[in-house]
């Protein structure tokens, strides 16, 4: 099972957080106040990123992807 400190933090930095940030909320969207300790009123947040990633739409094109 993932870790959240370990496995998801890390990609999201690696991925995510230089767009998605206090000083840069593209699509008004920051995650680097996301922590393992999931509220409520972030699950839809974590759904909308997973569905992003699946469906390739995020990161962009241009971007490094994962693997």
């Amino acid at each position: 099972m993932a870790s959240f400190t370990d496995d998801i933090q890390p990609l999201l930095g690696k991925y995510c957080i230089r767009c998605h940030q206090l000083e840069n909320q593209e699509a008004g969207i920051r995650l680097e106040q996301l922590s393992a300790e999931i509220r409520d009123e972030q699950l839809n947040l974590l759904k909308g990123i997973q569905r992003q990633i699946e469906l390739r739409e995020m990161p962009p094109a241009a971007e490094p992807q994962p693997t």
